[in-house]
């Protein structure tokens, strides 16, 4: 993927930062501080990662928000060499990041329904996991 993110979408990827971080917070210490590392007070912050949007879909496939042919479908998208196509990745991302937050809401502080206490209990799991990482982010032969 192109690594040079436009102003918006630099603001996205930091907007999933801090809501990783945030969903973290208080849980898993190790995955804690690897998200800690790109919000606003981290030193890779605004650097773009694959593992960011990733974890992001894969939290939005907790929800039964996305397949796993969607999250797919964006992992081709964004491997390709047009910016067009991780253009129209990154907006789809944030179609379902913005359905996902219209019928979940957003985890900020404790304050949301008991489903967002399960997620946070399998986080390391469900949501950003090493076998989760190399399924969709190993090239596909």
């Amino acid at each position: 993927m192109n690594k040079t993110l436009n102003k918006e979408q630099s603001s996205f990827i930091m907007e999933v930062c801090d809501e990783h971080f945030m969903l973290t917070r208080n849980k898993d210490t190790s995955l804690n501080y690897l998200w800690h590392m790109y919000t606003t007070n981290g030193g890779y912050r605004g650097h773009y990662k694959p593992f960011i949007i990733f974890a992001e879909l894969c939290l939005n496939k907790t929800f039964g928000i996305v397949t796993d042919e969607d999250i797919e479908g964006m992992r081709k998208l964004l491997s390709s060499s047009d910016s067009e196509n991780v253009y129209l990745a990154i907006e789809a991302i944030k179609f379902y990041r913005n359905k996902r937050i219209k019928e979940y809401g957003t985890y900020v502080n404790n304050k949301l329904p008991e489903q967002w206490e399960t997620i946070r209990d399998t986080y390391s799991t469900d949501v950003l996991s090493v076998d989760g990482l190399n399924k969709y982010l190993k090239p596909q032969v």
